[in-house]
């Protein structure tokens, strides 16, 4: 029963981190093509397709790609997926059908690419490449 009443006073005492609109861009046509939002030394960029589903999206610390990125393709599939380490890329990437199996699999540190893995239709790997 206290913790039910402290609930309120913790919700209270936690920071507050807003995020600040820093700019949009549109085509010709005046569609949304992307957005950029500030948290601190943070930027999130997410980019759209004409209709407005997300196309991609990530953040930027300190002008640097840092942290997961995502892509999608046109239907709303994420079709890409990886991060981002002080602007370099970093750990694994998959790239996926838009029917969600695996296509491919690299795996890079300190953005240098080490392996990569591709897979046949029903997601079983057909072959790997140690790049080191």
């Amino acid at each position: 029963m206290r913790l039910i009443g402290l609930l309120p006073l913790l919700i209270a005492t936690l920071p507050i981190s807003a995020q600040e609109h820093v700019s949009d861009k549109y085509d010709a046509e005046g569609r949304l093509q992307a957005t950029w939002h500030s948290d601190g030394e943070w930027v999130w960029y997410t980019a759209y397709y004409a209709d407005g589903r997300i196309k991609e999206r990530g953040g930027y610390c300190n002008g640097r790609p840092q942290g997961r990125w995502q892509h999608y393709d046109a239907e709303g599939h994420l079709t890409v997926q990886g991060r981002f380490v002080r602007g370099k890329q970093d750990g694994r990437w998959s790239f996926r059908n838009a029917d969600g199996s695996k296509a491919i699999a690299l795996r890079y540190r300190d953005g240098l690419l080490l392996t990569g893995e591709r897979f046949d239709a029903e997601g079983e790997l057909v072959e790997r490449r140690d790049l080191r």
